[in-house]
């Protein structure tokens, strides 16, 4: 087995964004990775810090932390939180979407209307968000393994141009 030093992304990443970014002088942009740099909690600092919207499309949302936080947001902020998951994220035992259903969230559950060519069917594969102008995106999904055992990645850009994108 190889083992390989990956340090090197952060600036990888950085520096392709600077490159192809097309980035105003006002906009500001951070890089996270997990499991060293807490991802889950630079969400829920995301979360705690919108105050008008939050719309998330999350194949996979098992973190009870962050869903309290979005449960928060709506409930006592009251900031419009909605959700888009896959219906696969629905089969697993650990998933909160019925939770954040039965507190106000709105969600939204993709269900293809038919297979695509080959064995398997098409999914709601995005894990991105807005909170009010600013994009969060990257491999994240929001659950316990992604923030404390996996290798992941985001990028948050507050950015106009790209939010309405």
């Amino acid at each position: 087995m190889r083992i390989v030093n990956i340090s090197w992304m952060k600036n990888f990443v950085i520096f392709i964004l600077l490159l192809f970014g097309n980035f105003s002088l006002h906009c500001e942009s951070v890089v996270y990775f997990s499991p060293k740099e807490g991802i889950c909690q630079q969400l829920i600092k995301c979360i705690n810090s919108s105050r008008q919207r939050i719309y998330a499309a999350i194949y996979l949302l098992t973190d009870k932390t962050i869903a309290q936080a979005l449960i928060d947001a709506k409930n006592k902020r009251g900031i419009d939180v909605q959700i888009v998951t896959d219906v696969s994220s629905l089969e697993n035992r650990h998933n909160k979407i019925d939770w954040l259903k039965e507190n106000g969230i709105e969600i939204f559950i993709f269900r293809p209307n038919k297979k695509s060519s080959g064995n398997f069917g098409q999914i709601m594969h995005n894990k991105f968000a807005l909170f009010d102008n600013k994009v969060w995106t990257g491999s994240f999904n929001w659950t316990f393994s992604a923030d404390k055992r996996n290798r992941e990645n985001i990028i948050c850009v507050d950015d106009d141009h790209i939010c309405k994108r």
